[in-house]
């Protein structure tokens, strides 16, 4: 036998059939595609850093806002976000240095898309996941991205982030 796997999976998405995509984030950076009644479907994407390609995939969302549904994934070790049709074929690459550093997780409410990054900030992304807003952006305050991690609760900077990992939209629109 060869070498065993490390799955850490660190998010899942659905789609509207049920069917379901886990990235393996914090293990071997793959995504994989299950079924509604979880029998595995395929593999959507491998580790690496092409088009198509991940590393540290660490979120997924289902993108419905339009023509089709869409595979939006935070490809946040490439410091990118990668789209995909729910078979698997890669349909765009989005990287923006300056605004997308390293994102961690969406939500959507109406035409926005709300995206957590690990560096320091929370982003508002239009239907094009061009980053429209960037808010509380402590990268500036707070250090480097490893340096925050020794950090105590009172070196961090009041109304901006650290690491945030995940947000969402709550039913009042608030983030």
């Amino acid at each position: 036998a060869g070498a065993p796997i490390n799955f850490i999976p660190t998010n899942v998405a659905f789609a509207p059939n049920g069917d379901f995509f886990v990235g393996d984030g914090y293990g071997s950076y793959h995504m994989l595609k299950f079924s509604a009644a979880g029998q595995f479907l395929q593999e959507i994407a491998q580790p690496g850093k092409e088009d198509g390609q991940l590393s540290n995939p660490h979120g997924q969302w289902v993108d419905l806002r339009g023509p089709d549904p869409v595979l939006v994934v935070a490809d946040r070790g490439n410091r990118r976000v990668q789209t995909f049709t729910l078979d698997g074929k890669h349909l765009r690459t989005v990287k923006d240095d300056t605004h997308l550093r390293m994102p961690c997780h969406f939500d959507v409410r109406g035409d926005l898309m709300v995206c957590a990054d690990l560096d320091s900030q929370v982003c508002v992304l239009d239907r094009n996941y061009a980053v429209i807003a960037q808010l509380g952006d402590g990268i500036a305050s707070n250090g480097a991205v490893g340096s925050r991690r020794k950090q105590t609760r009172a070196e961090f900077t009041p109304g901006q982030f650290i690491c945030p990992h995940d947000a969402i939209f709550l039913q009042n629109g608030d983030i």
